[in-house]
């Protein structure tokens, strides 16, 4: 994506160079030409700001979604990912939360 934003930066500066150019000349047509190349250019910064601003949101939310937290199992206000059904002794001897529900809970 970062190529197709560079391409966009050099197609708008192309665009503005030969605007520039062209803008000088004696004649209406050419004058007309480097107008239209104007606002082709301004056009174009346009779409790659879009496109640059689009590409940064989407790294943003794909950030936010791959490092959420996933809550399979909420105990007194702790999320865990695993619960299984063993004594209090062997839960805490592994570690484990151990709950009134007889589960033991862990990531």
């Amino acid at each position: 994506m970062l190529s197709l934003v560079s391409l966009i930066n050099v197609v708008c500066g192309i665009c503005t160079v030969k605007a520039q150019n062209m803008s000088t000349s004696p004649n209406a047509a050419t004058r007309l030409t480097a107008r239209r190349l104007g606002k082709a250019s301004i056009w174009i910064s346009i779409i790659g700001i879009i496109i640059g601003v689009a590409i940064i949101i989407t790294a943003v939310i794909l950030a936010v979604f791959a490092f959420r937290k996933v809550c399979e199992f909420s105990v007194n206000g702790d999320c865990y990912l695993y619960k299984e059904q063993m004594s209090y002794g062997e839960c805490i001897l592994k570690g484990y939360v151990h709950h009134d529900d007889n589960y033991c809970y862990y990531n």
